[in-house]
């Protein structure tokens, strides 16, 4: 329903109080978003495990235009709450993203990858992916990502050089058909 609908447009998870403001309108409309406020409060608590690790806050993550989280130790399940923060539409300003020298792996990178594939981050840039354990299913749902118009600002993209980088042949296709630059 309508109050379902605009919950879900209220809930960033980095800045969680406009839902809950909502939600405490009326004891309706409290009812209404419950299952909505229970997933935000988990969403958010996992987004604050993040960026402490990072050593940053869900507040100033969102009005960011650069995270360089590049060797941070981030692994794929801190990716899984990285892609559900991008999937929220909580980073619309972000236009540089490194999370190269991390553990982010297949698995890791096919969850940012499905967040990114919705349209989420569109004035991104720069993404940095180089060092992060990612193979060949990984490259596969980015080039995937990037056929169904993934980030279409990206400019530049680093991986890792090689089959498994820059020469994987689905990735370097995607690549070459929207002028991303893969050094």
């Amino acid at each position: 329903d309508a109050i379902s609908i605009f919950a879900r447009t209220l809930a960033d998870p980095l800045r969680p109080l406009q839902l809950f403001a909502f939600a405490s309108t009326c004891h309706a409309v409290h009812a209404a978003v419950q299952g909505e406020l229970l997933k935000l409060q988990e969403v958010h608590a996992n987004a604050q495990v993040l960026c402490t690790k990072v050593g940053t806050t869900c507040c100033k993550l969102s009005g960011s235009a650069d995270m360089m989280w590049s060797d941070k130790n981030i692994d794929a399940a801190d990716s899984t709450v990285l892609a559900q923060i991008i999937a929220s539409g909580a980073l619309p300003k972000l236009e540089r993203l490194d999370l190269g020298a991390n553990k982010i792996g297949d698995a890791g990178l096919k969850a940012l990858c499905d967040a990114l594939a919705m349209g989420a981050l569109p004035q991104l840039e720069y993404l940095g992916l180089g060092k992060n354990q990612i193979g060949d299913a990984g490259l596969d749902s980015l080039a995937k990502a990037f056929a169904m118009g993934a980030l279409v600002n990206l400019k530049e993209l680093i991986v890792d050089d090689g089959p498994l980088g820059t020469e994987h042949p689905a990735l370097k296709a995607a690549c070459e058909a929207r002028r991303i630059n893969l050094p």
